[in-house]
């Protein structure tokens, strides 16, 4: 038998593919089995053909079946390990992704919830507001009106109207400031961000 095996070897290493076949068939089952104990039965599968495809590109190194034996299994455990590592590291980058598409989402709401938060103090100071004040900073910044219009409308000069939007301004900043020492430093900035992209500088 064994001179048998020898002489399939050596025709294998001629590039005989009966010859291939034959080791095919022997070792094939063996393979997938003991593949299948390390990942599942169509990965087990995948590997076990693609080591046998390695053996055939590599036939004319080999001279006994204890050679082609050995080969076959470390190379298709090597292939299995490979395969593990690849779907852990795969498997941890894609937690890492959800970690920061969670972490990002509730940035957004906290956002959201302080931007939320900063509109309803600022109604609540132009409210607050000397009525000339408020009468200009509403149509300047809710009504978008110019200043000629704003200064026609409630008779009063160009310049006038220049200084009540910097007091109704400075005031409502100057409150929102306040408000904003009772926050963390991050939300304060935030806060503070925010008014200046709501009502300009």
């Amino acid at each position: 038998m064994e001179n048998l095996r020898d002489d399939i070897v050596i025709s294998f290493s001629q590039g005989d593919e009966t010859a291939f076949d034959a080791i095919y068939y022997d070792f094939s089952p063996q393979l997938i089995t003991f593949c299948r104990n390390l990942v599942p039965l169509e990965d087990a599968e995948d590997i076990a053909a693609e080591t046998f495809f390695k053996l055939w590109r590599m036939r004319t190194r080999w001279d006994s079946f204890n050679n082609i034996r050995a080969f076959l299994y470390v190379t298709a455990r090597n292939a299995c390990f490979d395969l593990l590592k690849h779907r852990k590291r795969k498997a941890e980058k894609e937690k890492r992704i959800l970690a920061d598409l969670m972490a990002e989402e509730q940035k957004t709401i906290l956002y959201s919830e302080i931007e939320s938060e900063l509109i309803n103090q600022i109604m609540a100071e132009i409210e607050n507001l000397p009525e000339n004040c408020k009468a200009v900073f509403k149509m300047s910044y809710l009504e978008d009106y110019e200043t000629a219009e704003i200064a026609d409308k409630l008779h009063i000069a160009s310049q006038t109207v220049f200084n009540l939007r910097s007091m109704a301004l400075k005031a409502i900043k100057t409150a929102i400031f306040k408000r904003g020492l009772q926050l963390d430093t991050n939300m304060n900035i935030i806060s503070l961000l925010t008014f200046f992209y709501l009502f300009g500088k």
